[in-house]
């Protein structure tokens, strides 16, 4: 389980970080990795 917070109201600095830990993980021998549901918050809506 990653428990790692997203970057405030910025959704693709948040995705990048996200595929920086699978990628670390991946490095470790990790198979699965498991992020919280709320990592990508919808609220407050930002179109991009």
């Amino acid at each position: 389980m990653a428990q790692i917070s997203p970057v405030w109201l910025n959704k693709q600095a948040t995705l990048d970080k996200v595929e920086e830990y699978i990628s670390k993980a991946g490095s470790e021998g990790c198979e699965l990795v498991i992020f919280g549901e709320e990592l990508l918050p919808s609220f407050p809506f930002i179109k991009d």
